[in-house]
């Protein structure tokens, strides 16, 4: 028998020896890359590409997010105005801006609403059965029941093969020698090799029938003006086997496991079909998330969708600290919270208030008359914070607006030390113009503090970096504005401007004090201030 020490060592040989063989990964060209993990990380390392390719990637556990394709990202990159992933699943309307995303195409034209309720358009004369797209197979004539703009952003349940395209297959149709995904990806000969193990004389058949598309229970259907007839029998709950969506169902949000493509109240589900359930707007879900039509009936109870008051306000405004409470227990302020629950609102570190009102409470309670949960007032006072600029606190010993701001070489590798700027918002840094002399905000990173040594941007390094969105330059003065807002301290927060009187054309970055100690710029020029008022707006 094994003692635990003899087992200890044994796990410890294994894990060195494992992470020796993968301390490197080779591409297909030959290049060597330097870490294993530099593979399905959402940024093409290899000269050809197959660092990050769906043959690679399509098995990858990702910790946060994943591309269509396999690589992962994390969420500080989803919807950052910056595709990283090389097919933007991390830049898809439906994560960024999921009011484009309710159908594949808008729904607001004269001929999208001719559609029956559980159908979508495939082109301008023809509607398809939602549960169609998305499953591999290309239904619509025009083939957009099975594009990357519509199934990118699917997420596949376990037990499920994702097509490189964003389709979703059952396991068993996967490497069964006929092709499901209408680009192939089903039938790849290396993927079915792990899947189904190598077949006898180690080939995979090169020319796979593909599957018959017209054994359909329904197909793409004319679009007709719909007609709505009056009728005073009672709400179906089932037909011909299929399961009837409740219209008497408030908020609630259903689409198929397979696809991000909503059903409506009284649209027919066919059997076997699992719906997955959310809530509409402010609400949140109470209950199970899942239902089941097996039979013509549907096998779970309907959840409720609780009206809630939405924290975003709060939660986007970088200047406030909100603190909730329910029932005399805290709350966490970033997730919806019920009716009941109050949130006091003070300055966040780094801001003041402009006025007397140094907090704000409200509580969430429901309008009598809509039904809507809303924040109301316990007082009749709303609460407005500034940057508390060009304070020095006693504990910082370096000037809390200065930043450094590097330079990268033509790779976007290797940065170095070009300037130094200054914060003017917690959006924007300006620097003398000499030191930008590229127009490219992407040459451009820009670390918190005093910073001299240069660094790699995949190596280790202690610097809070912060990326440039876009670059305004003046005559003599380069003005920085960062893809994601400065989160002010004692040790980072913006110099004061200049009092109205010398918003002037001078280039001149100097700063000077007053009797109580805030610093402030003397000067600055009018098109820079004027373009600093534009970002904030």
């Amino acid at each position: 028998m094994f003692n635990c020490e003899v087992l200890l060592l044994i796990c410890w040989l294994f894990f060195m020896t494992f992470t020796i063989v993968h301390a490197t990964w080779k591409c297909n060209d030959g290049q060597e890359l330097s870490a294993f993990s530099k593979r399905c990380d959402a940024r093409i390392d290899c000269s050809d590409g197959t660092d990050e390719t769906f043959l690679e990637c399509h098995k990858e556990n990702c910790t946060e997010h994943q591309c269509s394709y396999g690589g992962c990202f994390s969420e500080s990159q989803l919807c950052d105005g910056t595709p990283d992933c090389w097919d933007k699943t991390d830049e898809h309307p439906h994560f960024c801006n999921k009011e484009l995303m309710t159908e594949p195409e808008p729904m607001k034209t004269f001929i999208q609403e001719r559609c029956l309720e559980n159908q979508s358009r495939c082109s301008k004369t023809e509607c398809l059965d939602k549960k169609y797209f998305c499953d591999g197979i290309r239904d619509c004539p025009d083939g957009s029941d099975e594009t990357n703009g519509n199934c990118i952003a699917t997420t596949c349940p376990s037990g499920t093969f994702r097509c490189a395209y964003g389709g979703c297959l059952e396991n068993a149709k996967a490497c069964d020698h006929e092709i499901d995904c209408w680009d192939g990806t089903d039938e790849v000969p290396f993927i079915c090799f792990e899947m189904r193990g190598k077949p006898q004389g180690n080939l995979w058949p090169s020319h796979i029938p593909r599957r018959n598309t017209t054994s359909r229970t329904t197909s793409p259907v004319l679009v007709y003006p719909k007609v709505k007839t009056a009728s005073s029998a009672p709400e179906p709950s089932s037909v011909n086997g299929s399961c009837i969506v409740p219209s008497s169902l408030k908020n609630l949000h259903l689409k198929t496991l397979f696809n991000v493509l909503p059903y409506t109240f009284g649209s027919s589900i066919s059997d076997a079909v699992v719906v997955r359930l959310s809530c509409y707007g402010n609400s949140q879900l109470n209950g199970n998330d899942i239902n089941h039509c097996l039979h013509g009936i549907w096998q779970g109870p309907w959840p409720e969708c609780i009206p809630t008051c939405s924290l975003r306000p709060f939660n986007k405004d970088l200047s406030i600290r909100a603190f909730c409470m329910y029932k005399d227990e805290i709350r966490n302020c970033k997730t919806q919270n019920t009716i009941g629950t109050s949130v006091t609102v003070t300055c966040a570190p780094g801001y003041k208030p402009t006025d007397i009102i140094t907090l704000e409470i409200r509580l969430c309670e429901k309008q009598a008359s809509s039904g809507i949960a809303d924040w109301k007032f316990i007082k009749p006072t709303r609460l407005h914070c500034i940057p508390d600029c060009g304070k020095i606190h006693p504990t910082v010993k370096n000037d809390p607006w200065l930043v450094s701001i590097f330079q990268s070489d033509v790779t976007l590798s290797n940065y170095t030390f070009k300037c130094r700027g200054i914060i003017v918002s917690p959006w924007h840094v300006i620097a003398v113009r000499l030191c930008i002399n590229e127009e490219n905000p992407m040459r451009y990173a820009i670390a918190e503090g005093i910073q001299l040594a240069s660094f790699m941007k995949n190596g280790e390094h202690s610097y809070m970096l912060h990326n440039v969105a876009s670059i305004f330059n003046s005559q003599k003065i380069s003005l920085l504005k960062l893809v994601n807002p400065l989160i002010l301290s004692t040790s980072v927060r913006p110099i004061c401007m200049p009092s109205r009187e010398y918003h002037t054309n001078s280039s001149e970055l100097t700063i000077t004090s007053d009797t109580q100690n805030k610093y402030s710029l003397v000067s600055i020029e009018e098109s820079i201030l004027k373009q600093i008022n534009m970002d904030s707006h």
